[in-house]
């Protein structure tokens, strides 16, 4: 229980840091505050994120949900979304790509402009992401990551609109293709 209240705690300052944020800084600064930690693997989490992000520097790229970049217990709730797809049917989830948040993007412009990381546990850290997507649109993404198996990966997101996270929604999902099935998976 302590462990959630923490993370909840360490989200919900991230959040407000996020919305009260100066506009971007140059590409030379993608660190930003919360990375002196003693003790953190500060450039593990930081190479994550920019391997995470690294796709989007070229034109061609998997959707996010097709790569082996969450952490087991999202990647169960991703396959499970996946089932529950009717085939035709775009979801709120499925309306553009999950990590960039857009449908297009300039693989020249794409950059990543600050890393804001604060730690929630030994193997967890939640990482303010501020990239540009294009020459004139920027976007916000916080990563929830978890090590496991010795590799960073993404145990949820909030995305910049401050919908509920990737978890919540794809829960919400699931949920509802049930329904409209009659609770079939």
């Amino acid at each position: 229980m302590r462990h959630r209240f923490g993370i909840a705690m360490a989200l919900t300052g991230l959040i407000t840091a996020w919305s009260s944020a100066s506009s971007p800084v140059a590409p030379d600064a993608a660190e930003g505050k919360g990375w002196s930690e003693a003790g953190r693997d500060n450039a593990a989490v930081r190479t994550a994120i920019v391997a995470i992000f690294a796709p989007y520097q070229s034109d061609n790229t998997d959707p996010a949900f097709d790569r082996p970049i969450f952490s087991a217990a999202v990647q169960k709730l991703i396959e499970e979304w996946k089932r529950n797809l009717v085939e035709g049917e775009v979801t709120s989830l499925g309306e553009s790509d999950w990590i960039c948040q857009c449908q297009d993007w300039d693989p020249a412009q794409f950059r990543i402009m600050r890393q804001t990381a604060v730690w929630t546990g030994d193997d967890s850290a939640s990482v303010r992401v501020d990239y540009a997507q294009t020459s004139n649109s920027e976007a916000k993404l916080l990563v929830v990551l978890k090590r496991e198996d010795d590799a960073w990966k993404i145990d949820d997101m909030i995305f910049a609109d401050q919908e509920p996270s990737l978890t919540a929604r794809l829960r919400t999902e699931i949920s509802e293709a049930r329904s409209a099935s009659g609770g079939k998976p």
